[in-house]
């Protein structure tokens, strides 16, 4: 027994020693098969990914180019973050649409998605004949039951060889400066006036000096004896003995039809001295 013991207490001792006598790495315990643990180290661990984000209601994933007189196919993602349903979808122009709506919008119809999943949705579009080249909006509104209805933007590119109609004149307006008489001296400016109404109309005029001259303002009426139509006058102007060399701007003020408000034309009236 007391040899058993000696050799026991021997064995430990040597271990000991080589530990703590280590010429190349003093403290190193990896000659045991034993490892140091840093406290401080972060965390490397693999964290489990998170639940994946709702599917979005309603998504745009494009369309076909299509000619006028042709139909075309629009692409669309119907996504339901709650349960089971049958979603309903109305197709029609979207925002910034120029010119008149197609009478194919618009577009209705039912889509089954399951919970917490997407499905694609294609839409046939008929593109009118003699439509114009361009890029013309569309809406995608999706219903899902018990939620509010959410939208989606997306377009469809139309090429066309029709030409597209000239824009619309520039209205006619109220009234004009049509000039001055022709004298070195003008004594006289002319005014154009327009009927906006399809009606005959008695128009009152005013006329009122940019210079503080006597005799303004000068006002007066005149009868339109049918709408639409363009007439003009010419109205003396009064000139001080002392006016100084230079220009009067004139102002002429007129009413319109209707309950328009009041419109008003310039014009520059020359002082030759």
């Amino acid at each position: 027994m007391k040899l058993m013991r000696v050799l026991v207490m021997g064995a430990m001792a040597a271990t000991l020693g080589a530990v703590g006598c280590s010429h190349d790495k003093p403290g190193n315990l990896a000659g045991l098969g034993l490892h140091t643990v840093n406290p401080f180290a972060p965390d490397t661990t693999p964290r489990p990914p998170g639940p994946p984000p709702p599917p979005i209601p309603a998504q745009f994933l494009g369309s076909d180019s299509t000619h006028d007189g042709q139909t075309g196919n629009t692409r669309w993602r119907i996504g339901n973050p709650g349960n089971t349903a049958t979603i309903h979808w109305s197709l029609g122009i979207g925002s910034g649409w120029s010119g008149t709506p197609w009478p194919v919008f618009p577009i209705e119809g039912d889509i089954r998605v399951m919970a917490h999943k997407e499905k694609d949705l294609t839409i046939p579009v008929a593109v009118p004949a003699g439509t114009v080249s361009g890029l013309y909006p569309l809406r995608l509104l999706v219903t899902i039951p018990g939620d509010p209805p959410v939208n989606a933007d997306g377009f469809i590119r139309v090429f066309s060889d029709s030409v597209p109609p000239p824009p619309p004149p520039p209205p006619t307006p109220a009234v004009e400066f049509a000039g001055l008489d022709s004298l070195p001296q003008p004594t006289t400016t002319y005014w154009f006036f327009f009927n906006e109404s399809d009606q005959p109309f008695q128009q009152h005029w005013t006329l009122t000096s940019g210079r503080n001259w006597p005799g303004f303002p000068i006002t007066g009426g005149f009868t339109f004896t049918s709408g639409g139509q363009r007439d003009s006058i010419g109205v003396g102007i009064p000139i001080p003995d002392t006016a100084a060399a230079g220009f009067n701007r004139l102002t002429m003020t007129v009413t319109r039809p209707n309950g328009l408000p009041p419109e008003s034309a310039q014009g520059d009236f020359p002082i030759n001295k």
